[in-house]
């Protein structure tokens, strides 16, 4: 699965996810970064 450009969402399986994170400076936590990683935590649940 992926979420616009920022998170990129790996299913190795079930219980092994990979997230990688693009979005130069870290530190900027930014709407955008913040709506996309609320993707992530309900794919999570």
């Amino acid at each position: 699965m992926n979420t616009a450009n920022r998170l990129n969402i790996i299913r190795q399986s079930p219980a092994y996810w990979r997230v990688l994170m693009n979005n130069p400076p870290l530190s900027r936590f930014d709407p955008k970064a913040f709506a996309e990683s609320n993707v992530l935590m309900e794919a999570i649940e």
